[in-house]
């Protein structure tokens, strides 16, 4: 059996982000920076969490000295 990967509405991923609304994650989904996801039952749409926990890392900043 495949393990599956969790996934997470757009609403909870807007959250985790600190995004005021959902369509900053649509923007994310469309520049290719989060994978998108939809099931049989439901138009919602889904992204994954770890993907979304990947992108609230961090990026280390180097800063030239003078």
């Amino acid at each position: 059996m495949a393990s599956k990967k969790p996934v997470i509405s757009l609403t909870e991923a807007a959250k985790r982000l600190e995004y005021a609304s959902t369509k900053s994650v649509k923007d994310l989904i469309k520049r290719g920076m989060l994978s998108s996801f939809r099931f049989h039952h439901t138009s919602r749409i889904y992204v994954s969490a770890e993907e979304v926990d990947e992108l609230m890392k961090p990026i280390p900043v180097h800063v030239k000295e003078k």
